[in-house]
């Protein structure tokens, strides 16, 4: 779905439900900025979720088959196949991508998986006699915005993969007999909200399909939560629950 059929969900979701709420293009972008964010931290595996005596959130990165088809879209891989591989200088850094944020595997381009570590561990591999780096057990660390590998290789090349941040999206339009009509992007303005040709400020969601209803009952979660009725609030939850 794009983002404007999402509006158009939202808004038969809100008829359906009588709440008596109308939700215009900006409210619409700034709510689906929401579910966006709030939507990534519950699969990606958000620190709220975390409970005494278990060090591990309810749903993660990886912990199911599903959870990894719904950040599939987010996977950018740095291997040759979608973008170059890192190329490491002289003391085994790289930047790494304005878009990172979480490693998910790594390995040198001839050599053997690497061993992401923290800090202290990474520090007290490196002078390990047993475990120490090496071309078929290379580690390493993040610093900052960068990465650091070990051992540095004469290829230098490290096939990277990494979840990126989802883009943050925007809902632009046209008004066409006083009724917003979604622009998607690539379309132009005709004047009725920017200069005539103007491009469209649109930015869909980089969610695949089996997670757009999530979306939806995200944004009719919040418009329904300023609602008086604690009946409609129920109603939504459970929808959310239920992924209906």
């Amino acid at each position: 779905m794009t983002i404007g059929e999402i509006y158009e969900a939202v808004l038969a979701e809100l008829n359906k439900d009588q709440t008596g709420e109308y939700v215009g293009p900006e409210m619409f972008t700034l709510l689906l900025k929401r579910a966006n964010i709030d939507l990534f931290k519950v699969r990606y595996g958000a620190p709220e979720t975390y409970r005494p005596g278990m060090p591990m959130p309810a749903m993660g990165w990886e912990m199911t088959q599903k959870i990894t088809d719904d950040l599939s879209m987010l996977k950018v891989s740095l291997d040759g196949s979608d973008r170059a591989p890192l190329v490491l200088d002289d003391h085994g850094y790289a930047d790494l991508p304005s878009d990172y944020l979480h490693q998910s595997s790594a390995k040198l381009r001839n050599g053997g998986d690497i061993e992401f570590l923290s800090d202290d561990e990474f520090t007290s591999r490196q002078g390990a006699s047993l475990k120490g780096p090496s071309y078929r057990n290379p580690i390493a660390r993040i610093s900052g915005r960068k990465i650091q590998v070990l051992p540095v290789t004469k290829d230098r090349m490290v096939y990277f993969h990494y979840i990126k941040a989802p883009a943050n999206p925007f809902f632009d339009y046209k008004v066409v007999d006083d009724a917003y009509v979604y622009l998607a992007p690539g379309e132009r303005h005709d004047g009725s909200v920017l200069e005539q040709g103007s491009p469209s400020r649109s930015v869909e969601i980089d969610w695949p399909a089996q997670v757009h209803g999530d979306i939806i009952n995200l944004v009719v979660s919040y418009v329904s939560s300023r609602h008086r009725s604690p009946f409609m609030r129920d109603i939504t939850e459970r929808r959310k629950i239920q992924g209906q």
